[in-house]
């Protein structure tokens, strides 16, 4: 290995005429080092061993005759000792040193004797700067120089100890890489591979190193002499790697890849050729496409699988050879090279003379890369113009040959031939196919479609032989036998239609009869027309082709356009009544029920009375007029709707559709709001059909009539009776409740309070619509003047509002809490209507348990949190204190007393008055405060009010008006 040593220079600090000498040392490069390949028996790279496969870069220095070499080593040699800066004595020591190499390899070069060698005075100089202390990053330096220096000198022992002494030291200096592949060198010219493997797989490591690739390489050959063939595989797969890249092949990429160096082509072929070889000891290809699974795949797989496969044909190893091939282009059938590789594994079959295996090659060739095969559409134009020649050759020789081998069977007698030449027969089929697919414009297709078609019909392939006829009929002119063989085609059909395995088939069936009509429409002249077109028009009904079916009816009737009577027993009568039936029912079947109703009259005409189809036909007919309606209603043209359907009703009355018609006649007129006539319809269907079903639903439907009609009794009446009907269930519950509000609305009070009561004892829930209903009942009372049984709901509700739980709404605390209210103003009563009498305590005592009551019901009501009844009770409350204190003022005096007595019974009832008049302030300005967030309301007046009398002085009505106004603004 080449290595060029640049020697460093570094002039600070030194006296002007060594810097001088520096200068001048400065331009000198070492000679170059030439390592030889170690000898051995088993086989070796192709290349030199040590070969570098980078090439390095030309640099032509200024060189120095021996004599100027000489003297600037002895200046110096001189000048070393008088420098006193050890470091820089320890730089002149270095360049000394690297003037004694310099030196040494001009006289190696020069063949001048030496008797100490030719490096051992740089050795010294190098031994001697290795024992002084802080050579830092220069110590790694003078240790590869050292080693160096060894090996140039032939002592390669001692430059493999340097070497190691440098990885241990210097494991991170810029000469690790090469100081671990110069110990693989050196061992493996010692033949120790095992430990050579260990250094170049240490040089490995380091991927960007000018070294990798060589190691790499010689890391192959070690594990090759070392019997490890798949990690010699692997190791050279890296230098592949280097130099070809290791990402994989991508569908489109381009083919044009960067020339390597001579050096680098060198390395990557003998890499490739022992690779091929590794490969070919183990499996062949399987070894290889093992090797790619375990490495990944490879941009350059095409060039392995080549190399292998080349290696085999060079060995007369065809098979394996061949093998190879075909395995990349499996592999990879989209690669351009793919189809060429293809074309190699045929051609080894060839050399090889294996000639049953080249059909069966051949046959695969068209399988991938035909216009059917897997590969085709992806391909760029350019390489399917590359496929095309190969494709023409290999197609017509396996047709060929097929039908050739099938035609041989066939004239064997031998019973166990027949499966065999109806699949020779099928496979040449396939080929002639394929080449009608792929070159279907070219002048030979016509009679590779003939020849197809005999195949296939030879071969028993009825149904595929039937469209190569129709072609040959219909696409391709034939002269006179294109009738012929379009005829023979739909006798094919009936062939198939009567075997069992496909009698059942409807695609057949379709296809069979549109081979039918292609034959009427191009032979309309030939007489088996008329026979064809019978059958035609039948099946084409059956499979639903309707428009098809009544253009053959037309046709048919066409033909055998004579008036017919009601006889029908001649065949021409019955063919014209089979048209006819057919026009009617395909005319129904496509909705077009004007034409279909003129149909069906036609076929009535041809019919007796007593014939079995009659009813039916008139049954179809009223069918047509319904459908028409609903067309009609479709289209929003209402009256037309009913007119048709009444039309049913009156002209068809027994047919069954007639229900339906007079039902959906009543359903328009309600949503045309002609109650009066709806209602009329609805009531005679529900008499005259009472059984059936559609009756369940006319009830809703009279409901929904009355109501609109605003006959709210017969609206409520029903809706009751639906109740009954059905008390138990959510439609039952609903309509009691719908029944109560219709009778309210027809003031029938003897028909809506029951309903309201029965509804309000029944369903509790749902819970908002039982709190309304007791609300209602409680209304209703109120209006009656009957007061117990009001409070009998109002309590209700009440009740119910506590026990509702989550039901609870913010609606049932407000009428729980107006309810409440009622019960309060009950107990306020009370307690005005109890006087303080004498005996006082006896009346005081009563007065202040009315009292006690009457608070804890306003208590109750403000519980609630209702605002306006809150100031209400809030009111209230202050209210029962006033009026205490003013009839504890105003109670009867006890009789008989003197006037300081009652100077002094007067001053005891004003203390006593005295705490019920300010509570009673109290209250009235917590209810005044109430404004002070915006609830101003009659209570709260009422408030003020009363305070502008019990405390005028604060509360006049002009202080408050503007502490009121200064409030709310």
């Amino acid at each position: 290995m080449k290595v060029p040593n640049l020697l460093t220079c570094n002039s600070l600090s030194l006296p002007i005429g060594i810097v001088v000498l520096l200068m001048t040392g400065c331009q000198l490069w070492s000679a170059t080092e030439e390592v030889k390949a170690p000898s051995t028996n088993r086989i070796q790279p192709a290349s030199p061993l040590f070969a570098s496969a980078l090439e390095p870069i030309k640099i032509t220095p200024s060189k120095m005759g021996p004599a100027d070499l000489i003297h600037l080593r002895d200046t110096y040699a001189k000048l070393t000792p008088e420098v006193q800066d050890p470091k820089q004595q320890q730089q002149m020591r270095k360049r000394l040193a690297s003037l004694e190499m310099l030196l040494a390899e001009q006289e190696q070069e020069q063949g001048l004797t030496s008797d100490t060698g030719y490096y051992q005075q740089a050795i010294q100089t190098y031994l001697g700067i290795q024992k002084e202390e802080h050579l830092g990053e220069d110590g790694a330096h003078i240790s590869y120089q050292l080693s160096r220096a060894y090996d140039l000198q032939g002592n390669a022992q001692a430059s493999f100890a340097e070497l190691s002494s440098l990885i241990q030291t210097y494991p991170t200096s810029r000469y690790i890489a090469e100081a671990h592949f110069r110990q693989g060198e050196y061992l493996y010219a010692k033949g120790e591979f095992s430990r050579a493997v260990e250094a170049y797989n240490q040089a490995v490591t380091f991927p960007n190193s000018e070294y990798f690739a060589m190691s790499a390489y010689m890391l192959g050959w070690s594990q090759f002499n070392l019997d490890n063939q798949q990690q010699a595989a692997q190791a050279f797969g890296k230098v592949l790697d280097k130099y070809l890249g290791a990402e994989s092949w991508q569908f489109g990429e381009p083919e044009d890849e960067q020339p390597l160096r001579a050096g680098e082509q060198r390395l990557v072929n003998d890499s490739v050729r022992i690779m091929s070889l590794i490969f070919s000891y183990a499996s062949n290809e399987q070894s290889l496409l093992s090797f790619i699974e375990n490495i990944g795949a490879r941009r350059y797989e095409h060039i392995l699988f080549d190399g292998l496969a080349q290696l085999q044909l060079n060995n007369d190893r065809f098979k394996d050879s061949a093998n190879a091939y075909l395995a990349f282009a499996q592999r990879h059938p989209t690669h351009p090279l793919a189809a060429d590789f293809y074309v190699k594994h045929i051609d080894a079959y060839i050399l090889g003379e294996f000639p049953s295996l080249v059909m069966p090659a051949k046959q695969g060739y068209v399988e991938m890369f035909g216009i059917n095969g897997s590969s085709w559409a992806t391909q760029p134009k350019s390489i399917q113009q590359k496929l095309t020649p190969y494709l023409r050759q290999y197609l017509n020789e396996l047709a060929q040959y097929e039908h050739a081998r099938a035609q041989l069977l066939v004239s064997r007698s031998e019973s166990n031939t027949q499966q065999q030449h109806i699949a020779a027969f099928i496979s040449a089929a396939r080929w002639y196919q394929e080449y009608i697919d792929t070159f279907e414009n070219e002048k030979d297709t016509i009679e590779k479609r003939f020849l197809l078609a005999e195949s296939l019909h030879d071969g028993g392939q009825i149904l595929a032989a039937i469209t190569e006829f129709e072609r040959y009929a219909y696409d391709i002119p034939q002269g006179n036998k294109a009738a012929d063989a379009a005829y023979a085609a739909i006798l094919s059909y009936r062939k198939l239609l009567n075997t069992s395995a496909t009698d059942t088939d409807t695609s057949l069936v379709t296809a069979s009869f549109a081979s039918q009509e292609k034959f009427i429409n191009t032979f309309t002249t030939d007489k088996r027309a008329n026979d064809i077109a019978l059958l035609l028009m039948q099946t084409r009904f059956t499979n639903k082709e309707y428009p098809v079916a009544i253009e053959l009816a037309n046709w048919l009737m066409s033909r055998y356009n004579n008036a017919l009577g009601k006889n029908n027993s001649d065949k021409t009568s019955q063919i014209y009544l089979s048209a006819s039936l057919v026009a009617a029912h395909s005319l129904f079947a496509i909705q077009d029920f004007t034409n279909a109703e003129q149909a069906y009259q036609k076929v009535l005409a041809q019919l007796n009375t007593k014939d079995k189809r009659y009813v039916d036909m008139q049954e179809r007919l009223a069918v047509s007029i319904y459908r028409q309606g609903e067309l009609a209603q479709t289209n929003q043209q209402l009256d037309q709707a009913v007119s048709l359907w009444q039309r049913i009703v009156t002209e068809l009355p027994n047919s069954q559709v007639r229900l339906n018609a007079q039902y959906d006649a009543a359903t328009l007129l309600l949503q045309q709001q002609n109650w009066s006539a709806a209602i009329a319809l609805l009531t005679d269907f529900a008499s005259r059909f009472e059984q059936h079903p559609l009756t369940q639903g006319i009830a809703d439907k009279l409901i929904f009539a009355y109501e609109k009609n605003e006959q709210w009794e017969l609206a409520a009446d029903g809706l009751y009776e639906i109740w009954q009907q059905t008390p138990q269930q959510e439609e039952g519950r609903l309509a009691l409740w719908t029944a109560a509000e219709y009778y309210q609305k027809a003031q029938l009070r003897s028909k809506y309070l029951p309903a309201y009561r029965q509804y309000a004892h029944t369903y509790p829930a749902p819970f908002d619509t039982a709190t309304e209903v007791r609300f209602l009942m409680s209304e209703f009372y109120l209006t009656s003047n009957e007061d117990s049984k009001r409070r009998y709901w109002l309590n209700k509700l009440i009740t119910a509002d506590k026990q509702a739980g989550e039901n609870r709404t913010v609606r049932s605390q407000y009428l729980a809490a107006k309810a409440s209210m009622v019960f309060a103003k009950d107990a306020v009563y009370v307690f005005n209507q109890i006087k303080l009498t004498l005996p006082l305590k006896l009346s005081l005592t009563k007065k202040r348990q009315a009292m006690d009551t009457a608070i804890a019901k306003f208590d109750q009501v403000m519980a609630y949190g209702v605002a306006e009844l809150s100031s209400a009770a809030n009111y209230q409350i202050a209210e029962i204190f006033r009026v205490f204190s003013i009839d504890l003022m105003t109670s009867e005096r006890p009789k008989g007393l003197s006037v300081l007595a009652l100077e002094q019974y007067e001053l005891l009832l004003e203390e006593q008055t005295y705490p019920f008049e300010e509570q009673a302030i109290e209250l009235h300005e917590s209810n005044v405060q109430r404004s002070w967030q915006g609830n101003y309301d009659q209570w709260v007046e009422n408030s003020i009010n009363q305070l502008s009398k019990l405390l005028p002085v604060r509360y006049g009505k002009q202080a408050i008006t503007g502490e009121l106004a200064n409030e709310l603004f």
